[in-house]
């Protein structure tokens, strides 16, 4: 079985191929999740272990891909972190690799599988390809831009309660939802999630917004509908991001990306790119696994 569940004995393989490619340190995150390793060069440690496994991929013999299976919760999983050594990519080893652990999926019990995968406008990526022969849908493409050590003189009224926004984002057919809880994760809508997703329901300036903490520093918006004004619920949502190591990352359509950015440097003159913030775009597939 080409396929193989990862054992630390396995990272100094992953490392010879994986540290080639962009944002490496996120593979060495999910393995420490997973598996509780401590990578060599990890600048922390988490003594968290998330439900899911990390898997690696053989040909001939040699490790040439890793992957992340996180278990969102009874009903959901979520792909992450896949790398292919560069010099197999586009040989069909991602697709078969993502077909073995949609099985893997589907014999804890999980009935939708999710991955993202960055949106280049304009350029599209032969992840685009795999994801439709695998027969995943495009469920979203939403910018989530995050912020840090912005001018303490932001601020703007509390958040108020939102009763039920669950049916909420159920009338406006909404798929798919945001938490940024180790690693850059969406989870469906889906009638089991309604409680959890309630909990986070609040207005800011009569425009409905989901709101989840994590760990202690960290807060995640869902601005899922189009403010008239973005004047009007910025100030609230980066208010959050001006007190020391405390941060705030926005997960909106990416279709508001250049109206919500512009709003953000007229809220806050100077600021900066990689210091202050950071934007990035991303398309949301999901399988429904049967």
């Amino acid at each position: 079985m080409p396929m193989q569940r990862y054992h630390p004995r396995m990272y100094p393989e992953v490392e010879a191929f994986a540290k080639k490619l962009k944002w490496f340190g996120y593979v060495k995150e999910i393995i420490n999740w997973h598996s509780g390793q401590r990578p060599p060069g990890s600048r922390w440690h988490s003594r968290k272990r998330l439900p899911g496994s990390c898997w690696v991929w053989r040909q001939h013999g040699r490790l040439v891909a890793f992957c992340g299976l996180r278990l969102l919760n009874p009903q959901d999983a979520w792909l992450y972190g896949m790398r292919v050594t560069k010099d197999l990519q586009n040989k069909g080893i991602a697709r078969r690799f993502t077909q073995e652990l949609f099985r893997v999926a589907r014999r804890t019990g999980r009935t939708w599988v999710g991955f993202n995968t960055y949106h280049y406008q304009g350029k599209p990526s032969p992840i685009y390809t795999i994801a439709e022969r695998l027969g995943m849908e495009l469920d979203a493409v939403h910018a989530v831009d995050s912020f840090w050590k912005l001018p303490k003189r932001i601020s703007g009224p509390r958040p108020r309660r939102f009763t039920d926004i669950f049916l909420h984002y159920q009338a406006r057919e909404e798929k798919t939802l945001f938490f940024d809880d180790h690693g850059w994760l969406w989870y469906r809508l889906v009638t089991q999630r309604r409680r959890q997703v309630n909990e986070g329901g609040f207005m800011i300036a009569d425009v409905p917004v989901h709101i989840a903490r994590y760990q202690p520093r960290g807060t995640t918006f869902n601005l899922l509908d189009h403010p008239s004004d973005f004047a009007g619920v910025l100030p609230t949502i980066l208010s959050r991001a001006t007190a020391k190591k405390k941060w705030v990352t926005v997960n909106y359509p990416a279709a508001w990306s250049r109206r919500f950015r512009r709003a953000v440097r007229e809220l806050v003159p100077g600021v900066k790119m990689n210091k202050q913030y950071y934007p990035s775009a991303w398309r949301i597939y999901g399988k429904y696994l049967k």
